[in-house]
């Protein structure tokens, strides 16, 4: 009578054990150098992923954020350096009333004078108007508040529009005397104080963005 027997190779099972312990292995290192992800599905590690999943969501809230509030920085620091700019051509703006305050000037003199004064008074004015960035001015009249979303969490806080008018022409265009140049001078004091207002405003507003 003959025996059959059949043979059973147990180191080919073996390799073949490890052989697909391997692969797996190495489709999860594919898969994390693809993703950059050490947990790629919550079948790697349940708990980490739905940790990893909220950071995620919460990470990418947060990048937007940032691109919003890099938008209003450079909104507010824009009118500030206008307005800066502004503040320091009034000195000049100043120094030429002052000239034509003096009633002993020839009528040649004080008509150079008042088309410097004129010049002066139009490119202030164009600073004041060209104050705005990306369609927003918070410097100048017309002006709109700008709403800033500063978390995740929707909280928010607005940069209000500071609205300053145009400097005056009608007192600064027609300066004949001493008594013309100080109600000049008056009505460039008002417009100096709401332009200081203005920039200490921004200012604030600048440190809270940067913040």
């Amino acid at each position: 009578m003959m025996n059959n027997s059949v043979n059973t190779n147990g180191g080919a099972l073996l390799g073949q054990k490890f052989l697909r312990s391997n692969a797996m292995e190495m489709s999860i290192v594919q898969n994390r150098l693809s993703s950059g992800l050490r947990v790629n599905s919550v079948t790697d590690d349940a708990s980490t992923f739905a940790v990893a999943a909220s950071m995620r969501g919460d990470s990418k809230s947060y990048t937007a954020i940032a691109a919003s509030l890099a938008g209003s920085k450079i909104c507010a620091t824009v009118a500030i350096q206008a307005g800066e700019t502004m503040s320091k051509r009034l000195e000049d703006v100043k120094a030429k009333i002052v000239q034509l305050a003096d009633d002993s000037l020839s009528t040649a003199s004080r008509s150079t004078y008042q088309v410097d004064l004129n010049s002066m008074v139009l490119e202030i004015n164009r600073y004041l108007t060209q104050s705005g960035y990306n369609g927003t001015n918070l410097l100048g009249s017309g002006g709109t508040n700008v709403l800033v979303v500063a978390n995740i969490d929707a909280s928010a806080f607005t940069l209000r529009a500071q609205n300053i008018a145009d400097l005056s022409g009608a007192v600064l265009g027609n300066i004949t005397n001493s008594t013309t140049a100080r109600d000049a001078l008056s009505v460039l004091a008002i417009f100096k104080g709401n332009l200081d207002t203005g920039l200490a405003n921004l200012g604030a507003y600048l440190k809270r963005l940067e913040a």
